[in-house]
């Protein structure tokens, strides 16, 4: 089987499915929150992840909705590209509740930025830092003062390069590399 089959006939349909399932339940409990964040790939085309996060019977879902390539990065561009997303699948962004994101600008900027214009669709929508991107800021700004959670981070930096440089050092070695990052660290 080519991989264009196995992607046209098998993990599209399937991500169609799930997809449908996520908005069906969105449209029965109606309100939801969005958390939105974008990053650049490998090929340095910034991607867009948007997640979702709603009540189902009594059961918190928080579900990856879509992931968009984003052109262009402002507030406004963001806000009408959610838009346009939305609306093709029959969600109204009055019911978004809340949102989630970093500091950024174009993310959280009062006047321009994605909040701004989700506030002006709905201004009841509540903004809350996103608490990943807080962890990412106290951590480095630990490193800044602490040797010992710096010397901590870059263990754990170090072992991730180490293991993805080869599957095979992965499958029949994890514990002596451990063991040896862990002894060059403290030396």
């Amino acid at each position: 089987m080519s991989k264009h089959f196995i992607n046209d006939k098998i993990i599209k349909p399937i991500g169609h499915s799930i997809k449908k399932i996520i908005i069906e339940e969105i449209l029965t409990c109606k309100y939801f929150f969005i958390m939105v964040d974008s990053t650049q790939d490998v090929s340095v085309m910034d991607q867009l992840a948007i997640c979702v996060r709603y009540l189902v019977n009594d059961s918190i879902k928080e579900r990856l909705l879509s992931l968009v390539v984003c052109h262009d990065s402002s507030g406004i561009a963001l806000y009408n590209l959610l838009e346009n997303m939305f609306m093709s699948m029959g969600i109204s962004m009055k019911n978004i509740v809340a949102c989630s994101f970093d500091g950024a600008a174009n993310m959280k900027g009062t006047y321009n930025g994605l909040q701004s214009h989700l506030k002006n669709s709905n201004p009841n929508i509540i903004y809350t830092h996103c608490m990943a991107h807080v962890l990412n800021l106290v951590i480095c700004d630990s490193t800044k003062t602490c040797l010992e959670a710096e010397n901590l981070f870059g263990l754990v930096e170090q072992f991730a390069v180490f293991l993805s440089d080869s599957h095979k050092r992965i499958k029949n070695n994890l514990p002596l590399i451990i063991l040896i990052l862990f002894q060059k660290n403290m030396a």
